[in-house]
């Protein structure tokens, strides 16, 4: 029985983790999509006023 126990706690602790670690690369790949996105926003704004970006 504590052995069913340990092995049940094991792979809970396995699949957990490794959603963790699978949503974390997900949200830092949308992150840093939306930060080029916000670059290429702000150096648009910047060419139209005929201004330099420090990017």
């Amino acid at each position: 029985m504590e052995l069913a126990l340990l092995i049940i706690t094991i792979a809970l602790v396995l699949v957990v983790g490794s959603a963790l670690l699978i949503g974390n690369r997900v949200v830092d790949r949308m992150v840093h999509e939306d930060s080029r996105e916000a670059e290429a926003i702000l150096a648009a704004a910047a060419a139209r006023q005929g201004q330099r970006t420090s990017a």
